[in-house]
């Protein structure tokens, strides 16, 4: 489980590097207003993904996980739920992209037609490459879903740099998208043949078990109205600041939310590593809690500092890296520390949920939250601009976090009074931590960096004090471990 967890995070870590890259380039050299063109073609992608997925990728990684001591039956459950992802990948990408017309029209921006035909492309590509990450994780063969990523991520990012700096503008980026895709998915499926086992004529031509198919299928409806419920969730806040106000204005939005995305990446990634363990290999056997209790600890430590520095940050975050034109995302920035905090034990626990079969649970969780953020960015979003969209975004996170945890506690053997004391120590030292980030940051740059400094070993300090050695005293040991190897190494030479 380490290995894959090491191997999950390396996955995030290549994506967080080339996201961030791509994405300090596109606020800069598209401009608010084109930067928003593309986020909302971008929104409309995000909305059809996860419906074209059906949910097949994670019915397929729990069947796949049930079967791992079968080969045979891991072969017939690939085939079967490739041969479906392959069909509504390009129903739903053709159909995108025939409707691009009449989308942007809705929009009054007939700038947004060839945008949103990239993203459709793009949404093809993703799909089979969600499909493959997904086969990896279930089979525990991280380091596969870390190739996958990493180039797609590369072809993506030099792509859309290349055709943007060639004067393509929002539909460039777009196509640099599409073809970042087409180059994952083409790699997922090379590593889906020699993972499993088969050839290429087996996985497009070959005789398929329909009852498996049926079977993928049957879980995989539940899966997709869960999916749909959140990629509704995701983009709701783009597409309703598009319509209530302007491009400009989701772009504003979009740009420090996208940069945020990194921080669920932990949470992505030990999701990945600790949910295949949870899988019912057998009737009888019962999930073991502890790792997804230690995980979730780790993370509230993690992502309790994160969102100290994003909100003491907001202003520098705002105006250093996205640019003059972005100043007002500083109050978005400094909006979405609730949101930063939970942000990464939502996908760790659904994950495990999926797994054990609890789909069907989430569910009502997914479409209260749906509901509650458009409410909440419906009514204010008139009245105090684009930053209600990110406090639609933090009571919806903080919703629907608290319900999967109430799952988790009835399907996993979670209990809340394991993580409930470290969540509010985390709050205890954070608090203080971002009044000290604050204060550098209002002192110019050398208060700033003096702050940066000081503010980890303040942080870890308070969580000592405050009794959460449990969690925080075995990393330092690690830390400590990889920092005298390094001298050692170091001075050896």
């Amino acid at each position: 489980m380490r290995r894959n967890t090491a191997y999950s995070f390396a996955v995030q870590a290549a994506t967080t590097v080339f996201t961030m890259v791509l994405t300090l380039f596109l606020v800069r050299a598209l401009g608010a207003e084109r930067y928003g063109t593309f986020a909302v073609a971008l929104a409309v992608g995000g909305l059809v993904l996860l419906p074209a997925d059906f949910g097949i990728s994670a019915s397929a990684a729990r069947f796949l996980a049930e079967s791992v001591n079968d080969a045979t039956r891991r072969r017939a459950t690939m085939i079967a739920a490739f041969r479906l992802k392959l069909a509504t990948s390009l129903a739903v990408g053709a159909g995108m992209a025939v409707l691009a017309g009449p989308i942007a029209a809705v929009y009054g921006q007939p700038a947004l037609v060839w945008p949103l035909r990239g993203v459709a492309i793009a949404v093809a590509g993703q799909g089979l490459v969600r499909l493959a990450v997904s086969a990896c994780s279930s089979q525990q063969r991280s380091s596969l879903s870390f190739a996958i990523v990493t180039l797609e991520s590369f072809a993506e990012t030099t792509a859309s740099i290349a055709l943007v700096a060639a004067g393509g503008g929002a539909a460039g980026a777009a196509f640099g998208r599409a073809i970042g895709y087409a180059v994952g998915a083409t790699v997922g499926v090379v590593v889906i043949l020699r993972l499993f086992g088969l050839t290429p004529k087996a996985l497009f031509a070959g005789r398929s078990e329909r009852s498996l198919g049926r079977r993928i299928a049957g879980y995989a409806g539940a899966v997709a109205i869960v999916d749909s419920v959140w990629s509704l969730f995701m983009q709701i806040d783009i597409l309703l600041i598009g319509a209530i106000l302007t491009s400009t204005a989701a772009g504003v939005f979009q740009a420090p939310v996208r940069l945020l995305t990194v921080i669920s990446y932990p949470g992505i990634a030990l999701g990945a590593a600790i949910g295949p363990r949870l899988a019912r290999i057998t009737p009888d056997s019962r999930p073991d809690p502890r790792p997804l209790v230690e995980a979730a600890r780790v993370l509230l430590v993690v992502q309790t500092f994160a969102a100290a520095v994003v909100v003491a940050w907001s202003v520098t975050l705002a105006t250093a890296v996205l640019g003059g034109g972005y100043a007002e995302s500083g109050r978005i920035f400094a909006a979405l520390g609730p949101y930063v905090v939970v942000s990464g034990l939502a996908p760790l626990l659904s994950n495990g949920i999926d797994y054990v079969g609890g789909t069907r649970r989430r569910m009502t969780i997914g479409i209260v939250t749906v509901l509650v953020n458009a409410a909440i960015d419906a009514t204010l979003l008139p009245r105090i601009g684009v930053v209600a969209a990110a406090i639609g975004t933090d009571v919806a996170y903080v919703l629907y976090v608290t319900g999967h945890i109430r799952v988790a506690r009835e399907l996993l053997g979670l209990r809340p009074a394991e993580i409930g004391p470290t969540f509010l120590r985390c709050l205890g030292a954070g608090v203080p931590t971002a009044a000290l980030l604050f204060g550098g940051a209002q002192e110019g740059a050398a208060g700033l960096v003096l702050a940066g400094i000081a503010a980890a070993p303040l942080y870890v300090g308070l969580l000592l004090a405050l009794g959460e050695g449990e969690t925080v005293r075995p990393w330092l040991r690690r830390l400590g471990r990889m920092t005298r190897t390094s001298i050692r190494t170091r001075y050896s030479g």
